[in-house]
């Protein structure tokens, strides 16, 4: 499911991410599983930490998902999605 990866976020990371959530999009060819991480302390999460939450998501991913992982754009607020997800909605 896909509030299990944000969970996985949430949970393995809950002293760097305060929110976490996840949308599950068709690209035309194959699904891919989109993760918006809101981090502590910033506006937005630095590539390093961006990449290590792709590394650790890797582990549980869904066979025939891609995964991409993305920071939360807060200034974009209008719904849940477009809050975690800005433009590319």
């Amino acid at each position: 499911m896909l509030s299990d990866y944000a969970a996985i976020v949430l949970r393995e990371f809950k002293n760097k991410v305060q929110n976490a959530i996840a949308k599950l999009r068709w690209n035309g060819s194959w699904y891919e599983v989109w993760v918006a991480v809101d981090p502590f302390g910033r506006e937005e999460a630095d590539q390093a930490l961006l990449d290590e939450i792709t590394c650790r998501l890797h582990r549980y991913r869904r066979m025939g998902h891609d995964l991409i992982v993305k920071s939360a754009q807060r200034y974009r607020w209008i719904s849940n999605w477009q809050f975690a997800f800005g433009q590319i909605i």
